[in-house]
């Protein structure tokens, strides 16, 4: 069952499976509060992922997080539920299925 609780989540978060593993073994999230992760856990591994992108260190991150050091709680709060969860249907789609123009998409999204 974690297993497939953890490919849901790198789904979720449009990230490898692995990635998602490597979250859970280093302590950055932990095993979800139900049968399924939360947004928050969600956002979790789309923050950490944007910043080992950009360079820092998954491993240096891990240690701050289960030393107390990095807080990654903010993503928890409602201020975070605005912004929209990772999705398969691009702007294209949804413009054609909705008729609003791509242009005015991007403009409601900013």
């Amino acid at each position: 069952m974690d297993d497939d609780t953890i490919a849901e989540l790198a789904d979720r978060a449009g990230v490898e499976a692995d990635f998602a593993a490597r979250l859970r073994d280093l302590g950055i999230v932990g095993p979800p509060a139900a049968e399924r992760y939360a947004e928050g856990d969600v956002r979790r591994v789309r923050l950490i992922h944007m910043l080992v992108r950009a360079g820092l260190p998954l491993d240096g991150i891990g240690t701050a997080v289960r030393n107390g050091t990095l807080s990654l709680d903010f993503v928890d709060t409602a201020t975070y539920d605005r912004f929209a969860s990772f999705s398969s249907e691009t702007f294209g789609e949804v413009s054609a299925r909705t008729g609003i123009p791509v242009e005015t998409l991007g403009v409601i999204r900013e």
